[in-house]
């Protein structure tokens, strides 16, 4: 008898049965088949080239000499710079260590 509930227990286990039980016996019957079909999972490659931001730069067509950069305009005058909290001034000579690199002209 022992052997007998050894033998349905792992034949459950392993087949996926549903047991019922009832005072004129044991029923096993099988449980239908589970088919999960979902979305196919793609894992994209990580990119090779990481593209930051740029920082806002406000540029102003109207003056060209005037940039706007983290809350600061800088004044671009005969070659020196000079910035300030506003945009008309007044104007503080910026530090040479401070200059931004030369900007290159591009033909079009």
């Amino acid at each position: 008898m022992y052997s007998m509930l050894r033998v349905i227990v792992i034949s459950i286990l392993f087949t996926g049965c549903a047991a019922h039980i009832t005072p004129e016996g044991t029923y096993i019957e099988p449980l239908p088949a589970a088919v999960i079909v979902g979305p196919p999972v793609v894992v994209a490659p990580p990119p090779h080239v990481v593209v930051r931001p740029l920082p806002p730069v406000i540029y102003y067509p109207d003056r060209p000499s005037l940039y706007h950069y983290n809350n600061v305009y800088y004044y671009n005058y005969h070659g020196d710079w000079y910035y300030g909290e506003h945009e008309r001034g007044p104007w503080h000579k910026l530090p040479r260590k401070y200059y931004p690199p030369r900007k290159k002209r591009y033909r079009r």
